[in-house]
């Protein structure tokens, strides 16, 4: 009995219906229909903004938390990812050219609205310290040795990235900032 039953539910599962699977999204930064780019700064509010801006769909780069230089250049990678493997027939001007996918990717920065938040940094580095999920720390240091010792605390994040501030996440190579 034990094994027909087993039998039976794997004939089950195997004719289930499949989903469909998700798009391709770049990431949860960046909505198309609504024309904006979120740069979400760790522990400034960013998960409720992100929860309204986000679209449907599986993110090529899942790390919610990128700069801007970060969504900049994945733009062009994103672009490249759907033009790519997508040719069933023999090529034609309908394809993209490596310099078509760059301008869209570059038309597309320079044209939606990019935004950020920024806290108090006093009150973020004792959030920073106190919290619960990625890297935590009150439990070893003592609140002072995490101001002397944490030189990157703007980036605590599980992917840290390096930034030194709040204002890193905004900015480019020279220091410009890059938001609206």
């Amino acid at each position: 009995m034990g094994l027909l039953k087993r039998i039976l539910r794997k004939a089950i599962r195997s004719t289930s219906v499949q989903q469909e699977p998700k798009p391709l999204i770049l990431n949860e930064a960046v909505n198309f229909d609504k024309q904006v780019i979120f740069i979400a700064v760790p522990k400034t509010g960013s998960t409720s903004v992100r929860v309204q801006i986000r679209p449907y769909g599986t993110p090529l780069i899942p790390n919610q938390h990128l700069n801007i230089v970060q969504i900049r250049d994945s733009l062009y990678v994103y672009f490249l990812t759907l033009a790519l493997g997508n040719t069933i027939h023999f090529p034609s001007e309908s394809i993209p050219t490596d310099a078509d996918i760059r301008a869209r990717s570059k038309e597309i920065f320079d044209t939606f609205f990019k935004f950020s938040a920024v806290r108090n940094p006093w009150a973020r580095a004792v959030s920073l310290y106190y919290r619960r999920e990625g890297v935590q720390v009150s439990d070893r240091l003592t609140f002072e040795q995490f101001c002397q010792d944490h030189f990157y605390a703007s980036d605590t994040c599980r992917h840290p990235t390096l930034h030194k501030n709040q204002f890193d996440w905004h900015c480019d190579e020279n220091g410009k900032s890059l938001m609206d």
